[in-house]
């Protein structure tokens, strides 16, 4: 009985090292046809199961992000235009912000939208842009590291139900504690598995789509608002300045007494001499 229980115990340990020492443990099986796909197919990829027994298609798993750059007419009015559209499209506005410098009013805007509505919203955002100056989309296919993170998911999962098992089954402390530790680094890496498969079907559901809009002063050069400028900073510098000197006051009345007692000496000086 003993003996039977230590050897199942020492099979656990050695698939739990193969499982560590194998990051992604369907590497070598996966088996992915990299030839040129058609239109209809782009969103399916086939690979060969675990045991290779059998052929599986699964939806391809994509993260697509955007960026567009443009000028407007009105940072106000844009931003009413883009709100509606990312409500038409069933999205919604992850962070945004508006800052002014000098004759410019920009706007910033993060968008997060369902994946099939991303290519429509793009072009509809597009059509917002009084003059376009930057835009690109960047496309991350994550299909094979989705499956090899359900494929590892899976195996911790099933390791952790025998160690259970076997553990129902401990006589001894060292043996229950043994596996309890077993469990415990077991469970932690089915944790970090299932956050990292919520965050990869997360980015995959939802797009992201980064704006960035702004704004000119209408005035070329705005001479009357520089030469206000200039005297409001004429002005400032002065009482700074003049504040500078009252704060030095020690050192600009001990310079007068030196510079009064160096002069009534020369005159002392000169009086002798006549």
């Amino acid at each position: 009985m003993r003996y039977s229980f230590l050897l199942s115990l020492a099979l656990l340990f050695i698939l739990t090292a193969c499982d560590n020492a194998n990051d992604f443990a369907s590497d070598s099986k996966l088996d992915y046809d990299t030839t040129e796909l058609s239109e209809e197919s782009m969103q399916e990829i086939s690979y060969q199961d675990a045991d290779g027994s059998q052929e599986v298609t699964v939806d391809r798993k994509l993260i697509k992000n955007g960026d567009i750059t443009f000028e407007t007419k009105s940072v106000t009015e844009s931003q009413k235009q883009l709100l509606a559209l990312v409500k038409q499209h069933s999205g919604y506005v992850s962070n945004q912000s508006q800052n002014s410098y000098g004759e410019r009013i920009s706007y910033q805007m993060e968008v997060r939208v369902v994946a099939t509505q991303f290519d429509e919203l793009y072009t509809d955002v597009l059509d917002v842009a009084d003059r376009l100056e930057s835009q690109n989309i960047r496309v991350n296919d994550v299909t094979e590291e989705f499956i090899d993170v359900q494929a590892r998911l899976q195996t911790k999962r099933d390791l952790e139900v025998r160690y259970r098992t076997i553990l129902s089954k401990a006589t001894t402390v060292e043996e229950i504690l043994s596996i309890e530790r077993e469990i415990g680094n077991l469970t932690a890496d089915v944790e970090s598995l299932e956050g990292r498969l919520k965050y990869l079907t997360d980015q995959t559901r939802m797009s992201t789509l980064n704006l960035h809009f702004y704004e000119r002063s209408n005035s070329d050069f705005g001479f009357g608002g520089k030469l206000t400028s200039a005297f409001s900073n004429g002005w400032q510098f002065m009482l700074s300045f003049l504040i500078g000197l009252i704060t030095l006051w020690p050192f600009i009345l001990l310079g007068v007494l030196v510079f009064l007692l160096v002069r009534r000496k020369a005159v002392f000086r000169k009086k002798r001499h006549e």
